[in-house]
């Protein structure tokens, strides 16, 4: 089969090519780099003999368990959209709404509500969640406003403009990142030297 993507990274690392011929000398192997698997949730999927299979092949007696073999594979779950909705609960006084039944509305019924969240932007309804991935994906992986909204829609059934997009991403950036921004700024100031990079970064070709 023809080579799709760039198979150097695989090459390097001892992999054959395409017609199984070693790629130039094979480097040294080293020890398996453990990891620490307690951060992750796991999932564990038992595989057992069916009912009907579990006799001795030999003798045809019944076979006991005896133990397993442990085997680790890292599943990447893709990205799912949810809707979370908050329920904020109302209170009535049941004794002053009976004494205000009973005076034809004299006396006022005492209602209370519970403390609604606040939202991240006020008047939108992206969680904090979903403004982090667009901000993440706007600057960390390069994607302009026009593909992230394409792919919320495409991939999550979200129906977003690019122009919403934007404003979240702008809007976090005043509302809360300023503040950052700002912090970050006042600290250098209170420095005597600073070494900074001014590479430029051609953002739009136009």
């Amino acid at each position: 089969l023809p080579l799709i993507f760039n198979d150097a990274e695989g090459h390097a690392d001892g992999a054959l090519p395409e017609d199984g011929a070693p790629a130039g000398r094979k480097r040294p192997r080293r020890g398996k780099r453990r990891v620490d698997t307690s951060r992750y949730e796991r999932e564990v999927v038992v595989h057992a003999l069916p009912e009907g299979e579990r006799t001795c092949p030999a003798c045809g007696s019944p076979l006991s368990p005896m133990g397993f073999d442990v085997t680790l594979e890292y599943v990447y779950v893709p990205a799912r959209m949810i809707v979370r909705e908050h329920r904020t609960m109302k209170y009535v006084c049941r004794a002053c709404s009976a004494r205000n039944r009973a005076d034809g509305g004299e006396t006022p019924s005492a209602i209370v509500r519970a403390e609604a969240p606040r939202r991240p932007l006020p008047g939108t309804w992206a969680s904090a969640s979903l403004i982090a991935h667009c901000i993440h994906m706007k600057f960390s992986e390069a994607m302009p406003v026009y593909r992230l909204a394409s792919d919320l829609e495409r991939q999550c059934a979200l129906p977003v403009t690019r122009q919403t997009v934007g404003a979240w991403v702008s809007g976090a950036a005043r509302r809360w990142l300023a503040l950052v921004r700002d912090a970050i700024a006042d600290e250098l100031r209170r420095r005597e030297v600073l070494h900074i990079d001014e590479t430029s970064v051609v953002v739009l070709k136009e």
